[in-house]
């Protein structure tokens, strides 16, 4: 065998080894006078069977007429290369999906077509999916969106849209710092972008802002993506709005804290403001006061006014109090007239003078449904090593010692 024969053999291994279905037919009769292996193969045919296949065997739905319609471009040279998407068709009549090149060839005096047929199917496919896939996000309520590696973003879906307020033409192109709300430092962004660009997910709750300013919350998650290299090259976010969550535990947890009535600590918070004090007078060897009252004759209100009118008592007294408190008191009722104030660092003048104050005040004060009214004041220091039940009851005993001397007075214990 010449060198001419070794080439043009290593030529033919070559073709018929080719993913691609190579076929030549006759401009004539339109019969192939070549098919590779890969034809063969894929459209399920003998080698015997294809010498008289023409293209019409496999792409049933041309006639004659029709495919003459297609390749006359070619043959009148106005153009050199034929492109499209079809199908072919095999013996057993299944089908998949192909890229044609077709184009123009004369062999000797003949004019012949070769064409070249990529299978898609796999394409096609993924394609499908692709879009089932997009358009399921589209439709998810979670938020998704993808950005460079800049932050910018390229993709954003629909539930975006809907819960920011902004257009889609308004965030493509735009960082997503666009929904900053300024509730959040520095270091959280640094501890976020530190994560990601590690190539690592990011996982949070945040507070974003829509269009309009109103303020959100969302769990989120930022994914980065890699390239075969493992190189970032963008990050897709995906967050769901828990906003009524966080607004339901807020509530959950007023609940806990506060009384119902009169909008005050309850007597829960109270005990936890006199352990946290006590915690503190003994890490620090500071000292705290309690001052507990009791409305007088209370009974007799809600007796000849009723309870509405007793509630309503309650409530205005509390917010007296609370405007004559400071910042750093924490004032709660202690269980039905009874009240009680955490004070922090106050001497025994302090607290005697405070004291005093509140009960002029609100003895002088004109109450919307009876007019006058007085309470009881029973106060107490923190001493050394004591116990919150110990603090407590001394306390207590000072305000029913205010009671026994006759009510509208202040007792020190």
């Amino acid at each position: 065998m010449n060198e001419d024969d070794k080439k043009l053999q290593a030529l033919g291994t070559i073709i018929n080894n080719t993913k691609e279905e190579i076929y030549i037919f006759s401009a004539d009769t339109y019969r192939f006078t070549y098919l590779n292996d890969t034809a063969i193969n894929n459209i399920g045919y003998s080698c015997d069977e294809v010498t008289n296949l023409t293209p019409f065997d496999i792409k049933p739905e041309y006639s004659k007429e029709n495919f003459t319609k297609l390749i006359q471009p070619l043959l009148d040279g106005k153009e050199d290369v034929i492109s499209f998407e079809t199908y072919h068709q095999r013996k057993d009549t299944s089908r998949y999906d192909v890229e044609i090149r077709l184009q123009k060839m004369t062999i000797g005096e003949e004019i012949q077509f070769v064409v070249f047929a990529s299978d898609i199917s796999s394409i096609k496919v993924s394609d499908i999916k692709l879009k089932v896939f997009a358009k399921a996000i589209e439709q998810m309520d979670d938020s998704v969106r993808m950005t460079d590696i800049h932050g910018i973003m390229t993709y954003v879906n629909r539930a975006i849209i809907n819960r920011s307020g902004y257009s889609r033409e308004e965030l493509i192109g735009k960082n997503s710092s666009i929904f900053s709300s300024g509730k959040h430092d520095r270091e959280f962004y640094k501890n976020l972008w530190d994560t990601i660009m590690s190539g690592n997910v990011f996982q949070t709750n945040i507070i974003n802002k829509k269009k309009n300013g109103e303020l959100y919350h969302e769990s989120m998650t930022i994914s980065p993506i890699l390239n075969k290299r493992g190189d970032i090259t963008n990050f897709i976010s995906t967050s769901k709005d828990i906003t009524e969550q966080v607004e339901l535990e807020s509530k959950l947890r007023k609940l806990a804290t506060l009384d119902s009535l009169t909008g005050i600590y309850n007597r829960y918070k109270v005990n936890e403001a006199i352990e946290e004090e006590i915690s503190r007078s003994n890490r620090y060897n500071s000292s705290f006061s309690l001052l507990m009252f009791d409305i007088d004759f209370f009974k007799k209100v809600n007796d000849n006014y009723g309870h509405d009118v007793g509630d309503n008592v309650l409530i205005e007294l509390a917010k007296l109090v609370s405007t004559e408190i400071r910042e750093g008191d924490k004032f709660g009722r202690w269980g039905g007239e009874e009240f009680m104030i955490v004070l922090p660092q106050i001497d025994e003048a302090g607290l005697l003078s405070f004291s005093e104050k509140l009960r002029e005040k609100i003895y002088q004060h004109e109450f919307a449904d009876i007019s006058k009214m007085s309470v009881s004041i029973g106060i107490t220091t923190f001493e050394n090593e004591d116990v919150k039940e110990a603090l407590i009851k001394r306390v207590d005993n000072a305000l029913y010692a205010a009671k026994d001397k006759g009510r509208n007075c202040v007792v020190f214990n």
